[in-house]
């Protein structure tokens, strides 16, 4: 009974509580989000946080290993391809090519894991012209004992190959000097050719001489006037093409 009015109050019970006014969010809610897949979706905010990092991570060493196996075959195959032996791997394979490739990846300024899988897939690639390493690098530990001398040599040989196309390019460019008029002499060839004799036949013979003597001053008197150059020279009685 109300004190004020004298009359009797009957307080709700706990199955005639009135709604709550609205506030313009959604009530609480202790279920799970209902995806489109049956709840095997993404995660929900009710999942713990120590699940979903356990599964990035899980994520993250499959891929690693993943990358690891990628340069195992490589190297494995590289082998079988020149008729070598390719051991089978074992973990402890797998695991020095991993740290391998965290240590070449940490040394990246990108840290990219593909530039760092994919210079080491060059360096495999390059060994073959180095039967030093040939030799060497038949497994997965023996590539990452040897590593550091491996790339060290793959850098000096690019080095090496650079400069000889340098040099090389140098050469093709230099200026040629020019080369002047060809002097017919006696026993050049041409004028042998002419004669339909050898430089012995010639010099054994004074006949011969005489005729070799009038072929190389005609071919030269010839070749002045094509170019219109007066060098008054005449042929000299000397061999030589």
């Amino acid at each position: 009974m109300s004190s004020r009015t004298g009359q009797n109050v009957h307080l709700p019970t706990s199955n005639q509580q009135s709604s709550p006014a609205p506030t313009g969010h959604p009530p609480p809610t202790n279920r799970k989000e209902v995806t489109d897949d049956g709840g095997r979706g993404r995660p929900t905010a009710m999942q713990p946080a120590r699940s979903r990092h356990a599964s990035v991570q899980a994520s993250h060493e499959a891929s690693e290993a993943c990358e690891a196996d990628g340069v195992i075959d490589a190297l494995a195959g590289m082998r079988s391809s020149l008729g070598l032996e390719a051991p089978l791997p074992t973990r402890r394979d797998r695991r020095a090519v991993g740290g391998l490739l965290e240590r070449v990846r940490s040394r990246n300024a990108d840290g990219e894991r593909t530039s760092a899988k994919d210079e080491v897939l060059r360096v495999i690639a390059w060994i073959p012209s180095n039967t030093f390493w040939l030799r060497r690098a038949m497994t997965g530990r023996a590539l990452v004992a040897n590593w550091p001398d491996i790339v060290n040599d793959y850098a000096v040989d690019l080095i090496d190959k650079q400069r000889a196309y340098e040099a090389q390019a140098a050469e093709r460019d230099k200026p040629r000097p020019e080369r002047g008029p060809h002097r017919h002499t006696w026993l050049c060839s041409h004028v042998l050719a002419e004669l339909g004799c050898t430089s012995e036949q010639v010099q054994a013979g004074e006949h011969l001489q005489e005729q070799a003597w009038q072929i190389a001053f005609r071919m030269n008197a010839g070749a002045q006037e094509r170019t219109s150059a007066n060098t008054g020279a005449h042929p000299v009685r000397e061999g030589g093409a």
